[in-house]
C-alpha cells in the first residue's frame, strides 16, 4: 500500500511545509535505521559511488529490478 499525502490529510498543504514534514520524517528514520547513518550528503554521494562500482566490477552478481521489486513488495507489503 502506498501512502501519499493525500492520504494522510495533507494534500491541501503548501508546497513547502510538505518539504519540510517530508525532511522531518526522513531525518527520523535515518535515526532510527541507520545508527551510523551519513553525516553529510557527500558521504551519501561517496557511498553511492562505491556501490556502483562494486555493482560495474560484477554485474552478473545482480538481480532483475522485477524480482527486487517482488522482494520489497513481498517484505514491505505493498
Amino acid at each position: 500500500m502506498v501512502t501519499t499525502f493525500a492520504d494522510l490529510g495533507l494534500g491541501e498543504l503548501p508546497l513547502e511545509e510538505k518539504r519540510i514534514i517530508a525532511t522531518a520524517l526522513m531525518q527520523e528514520v535515518d535515526s532510527e535505521c541507520a545508527p551510523g547513518g551519513f553525516a553529510t550528503l557527500e558521504e551519501f554521494h561517496a557511498d553511492l559511488d562505491r556501490r556502483i562500482e562494486e555493482d560495474d566490477a560484477d554485474p552478473v552478481g545482480a538481480i532483475p529490478w522485477e524480482q527486487a521489486k517482488a522482494e520489497l513488495a513481498r517484505r514491505f507489503g505493498w
